[in-house]
């Protein structure tokens, strides 16, 4: 193979999300296919452009990583030795590449549930995303559930279309425990994810607030996580709690403190309202943390038999499985039992092994 793929890499720069830590899979994976046929690209690589807009980064940084998306295609116009393009974060853009351009599709949320996304991000993937996603050479999806709503929506032949995971975490004895400084003593229940809407954080702390007046348990609620859209009202709400010296809110956290936060905590609730995959699931399955889930869209796809699923509309659902696997421990220990196999299944050698074979034979590079 004389020509270079190109991974454009700003999903794994800064504060990572579920996007974030999927391209690390991914871009792992990748390397072991093509090791010296990898360019990587970023903003760095484009020295003038972040000159220009270094200044304005602060109150428009959606705006200009849209903007600098749709300068790349002619920035890399000229560069004939790169065949391929690799979008993983699925950014919608109006100007085509002129190479092939292999797209990563997360979800299609800003199509079935726009009422969850903030409305710059709506605006912009109304325009271009379609134009995208219909020119894209190939498309990588990250679950069956995202794949048939692409077919559905956009009619798009299924063999064009490839589902993968590949684990970011593989040996977690390799990320060293850090206890987060705000953490308080004692017991806790653990919500890890971007504070915003489609979270669906308020049904987790009024469920939290349900089941403190149930009995005398003596959790704490610690919500961790960058501060995503639309969190003010969530932020007003805790502050009038009964409970609001038991919620704990602490911010982004790295990866030592997560691994921490999920060995210690009792539960994981992760409760969106739509996912396109969900890393949360697969994180507190992968260090032994039962977890509470919805029972929609990718999440059952995503831990099977490992978690407890509950309807996510519904506070007294979360409040029984809460409930019920902290003074059930036969309960408790089956759910980390089956989680643990689950995860098996995705950090299994042979079938990650399975998994590269198949991306090559489908990407046919």
């Amino acid at each position: 193979m004389n020509n270079k793929l190109l991974v454009i890499t700003d999903s794994i720069e800064g504060k990572k999300t579920g996007i974030g830590y999927y391209s690390l899979g991914f871009i792992s994976a990748l390397k072991q296919l093509y090791r010296n046929n990898i360019i990587f690209f970023n903003r760095s690589n484009t020295p003038f452009f972040n000159l220009l807009i270094n200044p304005l980064n602060y109150l428009f940084h959606f705006e200009l990583v849209r903007l600098w998306f749709n300068i790349l295609p002619h920035i890399l116009k000229r560069r004939k030795d790169i065949s391929y393009i690799f979008n993983l974060s699925s950014h919608p853009h109006l100007f085509s590449f002129s190479q092939k351009e292999i797209l990563v599709v997360h979800d299609i949320i800003h199509i079935d549930y726009p009422q969850y996304l903030n409305h710059r991000y709506l605006s912009f993937s109304r325009l271009f995303f379609e134009r995208t996603i219909r020119s894209a050479h190939k498309i990588i999806t990250v679950s069956e559930y995202s794949k048939k709503r692409i077919i559905k929506r956009f009619h798009i032949p299924s063999k064009k279309i490839f589902t993968v995971f590949f684990p970011y975490i593989i040996d977690k004895t390799q990320i060293r425990e850090v206890k987060p400084r705000m953490l308080p003593r004692g017991k806790y229940i653990l919500n890890l994810n971007t504070i915003e809407p489609r979270k669906n954080i308020f049904t987790v702390v009024k469920a939290y607030e349900a089941f403190k007046k149930r009995g005398k348990y003596p959790h704490k609620l610690i919500l961790a996580g960058k501060l995503g859209w639309k969190y003010q009202p969530l932020l007003s709400y805790i502050n009038r709690s009964l409970y609001r010296d038991d919620i704990i809110m602490l911010g982004y956290v790295s990866e030592g403190e997560k691994k921490y936060l999920y060995t210690h905590a009792d539960i994981s609730i992760f409760i969106p309202f739509v996912e396109g995959f969900g890393i949360p699931a697969y994180e507190a399955m992968t260090y032994g943390c039962p977890v509470i889930l919805s029972k929609t869209t990718s999440l059952p796809e995503v831990a099977r038999t490992g978690a407890h699923y509950v309807n996510p509309h519904d506070s007294e659902e979360v409040v029984k499985g809460m409930i019920k696997i902290i003074t059930n421990d036969i309960y408790r220990k089956k759910l980390i039992k089956n989680a643990n196999k689950q995860i098996k299944r995705y950090t299994d050698h042979k079938n990650i092994v399975y998994k590269i074979n198949s991306l090559k034979k489908f990407l046919d590079i």
